[in-house]
């Protein structure tokens, strides 16, 4: 036993230095086996093995969704936010869109299809930019809540460059408007001191649409015509606390209602 496991040994030692020819050498029992596990050896090795690459570990599935949509979209994608809801275990995306770029939400849900997720799929959400502020100012004015337990943006919103400063006619115009505000405002109290409510309602009116207007300029929202128009968004903004005495100052001008409305108009300046 020790003399074929010496002969084995010389033989395998003397495939690898080239010395030995297989066809020739001599074993004193199994050599037809032997030879043959050595010929499968020598095959099986390639000269220049290749190592298995390992696959990358994918990162965070939103974010490489919101990486693949925003070189998608470009400045289309305005930005996009993974946002977790009260009692939710997952969050949900929502993406901010341009108007421009409406027609392009297939190619996002698409985007979104193809993301490999770690576990559940997350809802995706996408809006326009025209309903995402209706929605923000809805919200200001108090009319809807948005109800999240916490958010964090996915993208790096480019920096809006500020609006360019109001011109001296702007600035008349605004002032002009608060006075006439203050004025027909007064007028108001006065004839309200001499009871004469009837009087006083048209006055109050036109005091409010001045100071809604005045407000409308300064901060460049489209100038109300009426001022029914100002008790929605983004006008009712400006009545904060007070937007339901103007509803009730549009519904019931009575006395009371129109006394209230004159300190109203006074908080707003």
């Amino acid at each position: 036993m020790l003399g074929t496991l010496a002969s084995k040994t010389h033989l395998a030692e003397g495939i690898l230095d080239g010395s030995e020819n297989l066809s020739k050498a001599k074993l004193k029992r199994g050599r037809d086996a032997t030879l043959a596990r050595l010929k499968q050896l020598l095959c099986d090795v390639p000269g220049n093995a290749v190592k298995p690459t390992a696959k990358p570990a994918p990162g965070n599935p939103a974010e490489v969704f919101a990486a693949r949509a925003a070189e998608s979209l470009g400045g289309a994608l305005l930005h996009c936010d993974e946002t977790f809801l009260p009692g939710a275990g997952s969050p949900v995306l929502l993406a901010v869109i341009t108007d421009a770029a409406r027609d392009r939400r297939p190619a996002l849900k698409a985007l979104h299809r193809g993301i490999e997720w770690m576990g559940d799929t997350l809802p995706l959400h996408i809006l326009d930019a025209t309903t995402w502020q209706a929605v923000q100012a809805l919200a200001a004015a108090g009319l809807i809540t948005v109800n999240m337990r916490a958010s964090r943006s996915l993208t790096t919103a480019p920096a809006q460059p500020p609006p360019p400063p109001l011109t001296n006619a702007e600035l008349q115009r605004i002032a002009a408007l608060r006075d006439t505000a203050r004025k027909k405002s007064r007028g108001a109290k006065a004839l309200l001191s001499e009871e004469l409510t009837d009087e006083a309602a048209p006055l109050l009116r036109a005091a409010a649409l001045a100071a809604a207007q005045a407000n409308a300029l300064e901060s460049r929202w489209p100038q109300p015509e009426k001022l029914e128009e100002t008790v929605n968004p983004p006008h009712a903004r400006l009545w904060g606390a007070n937007a339901e005495i103007l509803r009730d100052f549009l519904n019931n001008p009575c006395r009371e209602v129109l006394q209230k409305m004159c300190e109203a108009i006074s908080a707003i300046g």
